[in-house]
């Protein structure tokens, strides 16, 4: 009697000690699972990564308030926040999200903040400012990866938006490249995004379908507000037709924002870099068109461009260098119809 009390207390005592050993297997791989999520997650969110973000923040809810009528936070942003917030993007450039920073930039020198008041004059261009912000607001306060798909698409059409005015045929392949709509347009498997891209020369029909899509990915009122806003009157940047050719060249190469060139100025700044490219690869023997990643980034959107375009044409071959550079040089393509020109 006594003995099988004490077998079954063993056996009670083995089988408790496998069970605790399971169980606390099961939670290690638990706790180390949800380790492994957070950490994925904060990765994904580090893409999104808002300098200043309080102050952004602060900046968001005095706008939207003023905007409802509430005069709570307005003017509450202190002067010596927003002079923090344009300081460090200007130094930081590099470091943040090149739409935001380029909106900040944009700003310093706006109204916006023209009296005590704060947000006296809200136009157009403030509306289309504070949806970038309001995106990238949701994105930074989202916890679960599959919540940020909405707001991540979101932002990256109200960049768009902040980017071209309107999506003119002159900018399509730069709204493709510049936001890489291919790719959006395959995640989120929006049919609207290729056809944006493909109209050659239907302005109408293209602002017809960037509108449907907006529409679409957004069922906030004031959101619409603004979409419908956006396009009664909004007209494209042509600064750049009365640049002339060696100038706008000459500009561009040398780092200087020149606007948003003209399809006709597009094809020629094509043509005079396959030209200059080829000719440092035969003649002087050395790259021009070799830079390091950093650098690279840095260098004006028209000549990046530029050099993607000859690329996707296959004019050029982009090379990635384990040096941490990246090379462009002319293909055999781009070699022959340089070499047309002479025959």
């Amino acid at each position: 009697m006594l003995q099988n009390i004490l077998n079954n207390g063993i056996w009670g005592t083995i089988t408790t000690l496998i069970t605790g050993a399971i169980g606390g297997q099961l939670l290690n791989h638990l706790i180390i699972s949800r380790k492994e999520k957070i950490k994925s997650e904060k990765e994904f969110k580090s893409r999104f990564y808002i300098p200043l973000y309080g102050a952004i923040k602060t900046y968001f809810e005095s706008h939207t308030a003023f905007r409802r009528g509430d005069l709570t936070h307005v003017g509450k942003t202190p002067s010596i926040q927003r002079e923090k917030i344009v300081e460090f993007i200007e130094n930081n450039l590099q470091y943040t999200n090149t739409e935001v920073a380029e909106a900040f930039y944009k700003k310093k020198y706006s109204n916006i903040y023209d009296d005590n008041w704060g947000f006296r004059e809200i136009t157009l261009d403030n509306d289309l400012f504070c949806n970038i912000l309001k995106s990238y607001y949701l994105i930074s306060s989202k916890k679960k990866r599959f919540e940020l798909k909405k707001d991540i698409l979101l932002f990256q059409i109200w960049q768009l938006c902040f980017k071209l005015d309107l999506p003119s045929p002159d900018d399509a392949l730069s709204v493709k490249y510049h936001f890489n709509l291919d790719k959006l347009a395959h995640m989120y498997e929006i049919d609207e995004l290729d056809e944006i891209i493909n109209l050659n020369g239907e302005h109408e029909r293209q602002k017809f379908f960037l509108k449907t899509l907006l529409t679409q990915i957004t069922d906030e009122e004031d959101q619409n507000y603004v979409i419908s806003k956006f396009f009664e009157g909004v007209d494209i940047w042509e600064d750049s037709q009365s640049i002339s050719e060696q100038s706008l060249v000459h500009e561009i190469m040398n780092g200087n924002d020149v606007g948003y060139l003209t399809i006709l100025n597009r094809t020629l700044l094509r043509d005079l870099i396959l030209e200059e490219m080829t000719h440092s690869y035969f003649y002087e023997q050395k790259y021009k068109y070799s830079f390091r990643k950093t650098d690279f980034y840095k260098l004006p959107r028209e000549k990046k461009l530029a050099l993607e375009y000859l690329v996707e044409q296959g004019m050029a071959i982009k090379e990635n260098n384990l040096n941490n550079r990246i090379k462009f040089r002319p293909s055999t393509k781009g070699i022959e119809q340089y070499e047309s020109k002479f025959i």
